[in-house]
């Protein structure tokens, strides 16, 4: 589905039956206000392993084939709070076992399925479990350009829900079980062995769940929307 397919039934839901996925009601805040930041202006230091990435002001790179490392934050999330991470990010060079660049995982100590772990491929993504992990995108080039994905849990929910480049993917997705609090971003398994990532930024909001800022195009459907309702109202 679509973005503006998916905008379309937003905004239908909302004036035939006067509310919107729950996922559409949580506040909008712009990755740039969030609370913890990685913009490439310098490189952090390594969580675990070696130091394998570079920053030049600008971008921060992970080079898999220098060695294996992460970098990121430990116990930071609150499970009563949620959180909200984006990344803005491009392979520049793929993997050639097409089994991830990098990884990520995001985790806050809330229980069953609140353990997130992701492989990045140039192709897909893939949750980090079994030989390959469970494939999570069709049709995704991370090579032909920058993309950004965010990932929500709502507070007090376990499950994640998804975003990539603005539309919604994946709502209270549920993973796997674990008691750490990490966000840990890098060679994060085994099954990660080379590549090199640019990330234009990374970013973590602590403060609660967000969702990203609409583009243009769905304000206005949620607007027509809203005038379906007014409509109805008035009629009646």
């Amino acid at each position: 589905m679509t973005f503006i397919s998916r905008l379309i039934g937003v905004a239908l839901t909302f004036g035939v039956a006067g509310h919107v996925q729950a996922v559409e009601s949580l506040p909008v805040r712009d990755s740039a206000d969030f609370n913890y930041q990685l913009n490439g202006d310098v490189a952090p230091p390594a969580i675990s392993g070696s130091v394998v990435w570079s920053a030049d002001g600008d971008i921060l790179t992970f080079n898999r084939n220098l060695g294996a490392g992460t970098f990121g934050w430990n116990n930071v999330l609150n499970h009563g709070l949620g959180y909200t991470f984006e990344m803005r990010f491009r392979i520049t060079e793929p993997e050639s076992s097409g089994l991830g660049v990098f990884g990520i995982i995001l985790a806050d100590q809330g229980g069953p399925g609140s353990y997130h772990a992701h492989r990045f491929s140039a192709t897909n993504m893939f949750t980090e479990g079994g030989a390959a992990g469970q494939p999570m995108l069709d049709g995704v080039d991370f090579t032909d350009g920058y993309h950004v994905m965010r990932f929500v849990e709502k507070p007090g929910v376990n499950g994640l829900s998804i975003w990539l480049d603005g539309e919604l993917i994946y709502e209270d997705r549920l993973s796997f079980n674990n008691a750490f609090n990490r966000v840990y971003i890098g060679s994060i398994s085994g099954t990660i062995t080379e590549g090199i990532v640019e990330f234009d930024y990374i970013r973590l909001d602590t403060t609660g769940a967000y969702r990203p800022v609409p583009e243009p195009a769905s304000i206005a459907l949620l607007s027509i929307g809203a005038l379906m309702l007014r409509r109805r109202y008035s009629r009646d």
